[in-house]
């Protein structure tokens, strides 16, 4: 698709990830859009399920705000 990324940024969570994107990675992302987008078009949101991991997730405002 273009980008070059050698690897992924977290800032709040302070995380560096290195990825290298291979044809299988590349698929998996393909997928992933497709059920974003199924989501998307849904009546309602999906009811946000609370793990553990929910309290330093950089995502935490958007389930829980």
């Amino acid at each position: 698709m273009g980008i070059k990324a050698r690897e992924l940024l977290i800032p709040k969570e302070r995380k560096r990830i290195p990825v290298e994107l291979t044809e299988e990675l590349e698929e998996k992302v393909r997928e992933t859009l497709v059920e974003i987008e199924q989501i998307i078009f849904k009546d309602a949101p999906l009811p946000p399920v609370h793990r553990r991991l929910c309290r330093n997730c950089a995502y935490a405002g958007f389930c829980w705000g």
